[in-house]
């Protein structure tokens, strides 16, 4: 290792833990609010957790496309998608080596309808880099502008006709003392919500360092590597909220951060204001989406096949999730 990625990698270590940190207590935060609110730990888990774990990659996409490296940022919500999917399958595996019973088939309505809405804008965004966003208005792709619009209107479509409102009734959550109360709650969500705000940016900067040195290209850097920094509040939240037993807030989140992470490719497309922003990445991105869209379909496979039992110690359909999703990078790492 070189003198030159020693203090690069201490801040690493030091941002990544800022953001663990606060992704749990982001999870804790809304597991309260959705108890005190009435609004469903599923509701809670799409809306503000999955917005609130997905600003490292905001504030990611927004820096890269103001530096002109559009392939950093579509790369960084690209890969998150996969490795959110990485995290549902690690903490199916988890759970199931705990409690011998699998975490997946407990996906009922609401979660369906956020793994499918995730699937159509991931392929959405697909198509428009495969076509090289032909259609724009004032300067904006006409792909990131209709994820939006589809995007607004399921959820708003899925709040108001129930389904993300599910009833949690084969597990809740341990908790110990009185409940927290409201105000209390929203406070520490806003407070986890600022610190990975502030860490986001030193993970971005001493990641893109590191990754410098060895040469990686922006595509498979930003799709692997800097989605998987960016992933930690997901990891955090999803594995703290899965501690407490709020299953409908662990995976709420990360189909959720999916649909967020298309929806905020629009406010890039805003902040590049050189064109669409699809247009100008590389045709690589469109197999990224592939791969995303793979493993979505095969975790919404897995939610419908499954049955709720099992006999086996690790689970076998969470283990090809991660292999799919291993195979998925090394392709993606193997095609110029």
């Amino acid at each position: 290792m070189t003198d030159g990625l020693v203090v690069p990698l201490i801040w690493f270590l030091g941002a990544s833990a800022a953001v663990v940190g606060a992704g749990i207590v982001l999870s804790y935060a809304a597991d309260a609010i959705a108890e005190r609110t009435g609004l469903g730990r599923l509701t809670v888990g799409v809306i503000l957790l999955a917005g609130a774990t997905s600003l490292p990659e905001i504030i990611v996409g927004v820096s890269a496309v103001r530096i002109s490296a559009p392939d950093l940022a579509v790369g960084d919500m690209m890969g998150s998608c996969i490795m959110n999917m990485l995290i549902l399958a690690v903490a199916d595996l988890l759970y199931h080596m705990r409690h011998h019973v699998t975490i997946m088939p407990r996906l009922v309505l609401g979660h369906a309808h956020l793994a499918t809405l995730s699937m159509v804008v991931i392929g959405i965004a697909g198509v428009g880099i495969v076509a090289h966003e032909p259609f724009a208005l004032g300067g904006v792709g006409c792909s990131t502008i209709l994820i939006v619009l589809i995007y607004v209107m399921e959820m708003r479509a899925g709040v108001k006709g129930g389904a993300t409102d599910v009833t949690e009734t084969v597990t809740s959550p341990v908790t110990s003392g009185p409940p927290m109360k409201l105000w209390v709650a929203l406070a520490l969500f806003a407070g986890g919500a600022a610190v990975i705000g502030v860490a986001g940016p030193v993970l971005t900067r001493t990641a893109d360092h590191v990754a410098t040195v060895t040469g990686l290209g922006q595509t498979f850097f930003g799709s692997v590597f800097l989605a998987l920094v960016t992933s930690l509040p997901e990891l955090a939240a999803s594995l703290a909220a899965l501690r407490l037993g709020a299953i409908d807030l662990t995976i709420g989140n990360l189909f959720g951060s999916n649909c967020f992470n298309m929806a905020a490719l629009l406010v890039f497309d805003l902040a590049d204001g050189k064109g669409p922003l699809l247009a100008a990445v590389e045709m690589r991105q469109a197999l990224t989406a592939l791969i995303a869209l793979v493993v979505t379909c095969l975790a919404l496979q897995i939610v419908i096949t499954r049955q709720l039992r099992r006999t086996w110690y690790v689970e076998p359909a969470a283990i090809v999730l991660v292999m799919a999703t291993l195979l998925g990078v090394l392709v993606l790492y193997l095609t110029p």
